[in-house]
């Protein structure tokens, strides 16, 4: 990596050295800014600058990383794809990619990426770690463990290596309180940050935990999890107006994600919104984690629009795909007022319920 700096370092020079007018060297700001996290924006106008002049894998990969760090996971996404279709097997170039599909919810993908790492000299505890909060994100607590289990955690007084380890034996009850006692966010691994935002339920009056997030916000701003941990909030004290607005901004930064879609269905589903519940429902795909509740609601709606028979059937498809989600199914009654027939017909009429409705 230090070669691409090297690059930086001389394409600055050249720049510099050249005083004509339609030269971009005048507007290119001095290395320095490139150590400086402040200054993004101009390292971004930097490095564009530089792609314009002439493009190569390094330089995508370096405005990808900076993009990484202001949150903005989709232009990193573009950028990394472009470095690594240049031709690159750079390891770094790859984990950039698992981190980022990590952070746009595409965890297979990201594991995907991580099996290159098997056999490779690469930094194992940064690898290990991010494998530990896939499977975390996947409720796979036994992998986390695992994962856990290779790094060098046992002996760590660092809150973050704690606290993680907390979390995959299950202690999260503890984990929740040490966060909410912490004043401020800024200062925190995004990891923590996440997952306090995540699980902690505040009660409408918690003023405090609203306050935490909007100076997270303030900190991150393209970032779609806090984003939609506001929406969440703004629901929760029924600011439905602004909630929506933040969902489908958070729906453009999360674009393809295999989750998402059922937590913006469920909030239609709420208002009695029906059809724009079953729009979004729809778009889960079937190896997204959401794909039960994606089932469950659009059968609850079937039969609220009287296509009973239909929405047995897709019901039917949840019982037979997802034998364990035995929650679901109890639940079920609440939304019909109707007692779950003892017999299904063993169709998967998915297909069909979708092209009906």
């Amino acid at each position: 990596m230090k070669n691409i700096f090297r690059l930086l370092f001389l394409s600055i020079v050249c720049f510099s050295c050249d005083n004509k007018p339609e030269n971009k060297g005048d507007i290119i700001p001095p290395y320095s800014v490139l150590k400086n996290p402040i200054n993004t924006s101009k390292t971004l106008e930097y490095l564009t600058a530089l792609i314009e002049e002439n493009e190569s894998n390094q330089l995508y990969y370096l405005r990808a990383k900076v993009f990484f760090e202001l949150h903005e996971y989709t232009k990193a996404y573009k950028d990394i794809q472009k470095a690594i279709k240049g031709g690159s097997d750079d390891l770094d170039f790859i984990f950039l990619s698992a981190l980022i599909k990590y952070h746009l919810e595409w965890y297979d993908d990201a594991l995907q990426d991580l099996t290159l790492f098997s056999t490779s000299n690469f930094n194992s505890d940064l690898v290990n770690q991010l494998l530990v909060q896939i499977y975390l994100a996947k409720n796979d607590f036994k992998k986390a463990n695992y994962f856990l289990s290779k790094m060098n955690v046992k002996n760590s007084q660092k809150r973050e290596d704690i606290l993680l380890s907390k979390i995959c034996f299950g202690d999260i009850n503890s984990v929740l309180v040490e966060l909410n006692s912490l004043p401020s966010f800024t200062e925190e691994s995004i990891f923590l940050t996440r997952f306090y935002f995540q699980n902690y339920k505040p009660n409408k009056l918690d003023y405090n935990y609203q306050y935490k997030l909007l100076e997270v916000l303030k900190l991150h701003p393209s970032d779609p999890h806090l984003m939609r941990f506001w929406a969440r909030f703004l629901s929760s004290v029924k600011k439905i107006e602004r909630a929506e607005k933040v969902y489908l901004q958070v729906e453009k930064m999360f674009p393809k994600n295999p989750i998402f879609p059922a937590e913006i269905g469920e909030f239609y589903f709420n208002l009695k919104k029906y059809i724009k519940a079953r729009d979004y429902f729809t778009k889960v795909p079937r190896n997204s984690s959401s794909h039960p509740k994606a089932l469950f609601y659009k059968s609850v709606i079937l039969i609220y629009y009287a296509e009973k028979e239909q929405g047995l059937k897709v019901l039917d498809s949840l019982k037979i795909l997802y034998p364990n989600e035995i929650y679901l199914l109890n639940i079920f009654g609440r939304y019909t007022k109707n007692q779950l027939p003892s017999n299904y017909k063993k169709a998967d009429s998915l297909r069909s319920a979708v092209n009906q409705n």
